[in-house]
């Protein structure tokens, strides 16, 4: 992914210097971009992220002069926090994908699985600065072990819970 959004900030300095077609061709390649990548993320909805950039990008390609130097450096800020947000979506999908298979798992499996949930967790804690999560990691931790020992519906409804409350985690920022 970081390869794509060097691709969007190379475009968002070379749309500074265009107009026209040129302009709007890099454009549209920069939103047809941005839209994929957040596409990707099942967990977060990033609609008013992205829509907010791909208006950023459209105003972009309308302006010359410092103007458009000054709008290409709000947009260059938007960019990079729409990247944080995408990898933690990612993150949170790949924890819940996680809880998923731990539901069936058992034994040295589902104590591997929980902790490869724990280290995706401790990525979410570490890439998100503005809230402290930590007692929010340490509760969804303690249920991540009781979903290690459970079964059936038990194992189905903790795993729920665990869901919601990483849900909940990207809500906090």
């Amino acid at each position: 992914m970081k390869e794509r959004i060097h691709k969007i900030t190379d475009e968002l300095s070379q749309l500074i210097d265009k107009t026209g077609n040129e302009a709007e061709k890099i454009a549209d390649s920069m939103k047809s971009s941005i839209k994929d990548i957040a596409g990707e993320v099942k967990s977060i909805d990033l609609r008013e992220d992205v829509d907010k950039v791909i208006t950023g990008v459209d105003e972009l390609a309308k302006k010359t002069g410092d103007g458009a130097k000054h709008l290409a450096s709000d947009l260059g800020e938007q960019i990079d926090i729409l990247a944080d947000k995408i990898n933690l979506g990612k993150n949170y999908d790949k924890a819940n994908t996680m809880i998923d298979s731990l539901i069936d798992a058992t034994g040295d499996e589902a104590a591997r699985i929980a902790g490869d949930i724990m280290d995706v967790l401790r990525k979410i804690d570490a890439s998100v600065r503005s809230v402290d999560l930590r007692d929010d990691i340490e509760d969804i931790s303690s249920r991540l072990k009781e979903l290690a020992q459970a079964t059936g519906k038990e194992a189905e409804e903790l795993a729920s819970d665990i869901k919601e409350r990483i849900g909940k985690l990207g809500r906090k920022d």
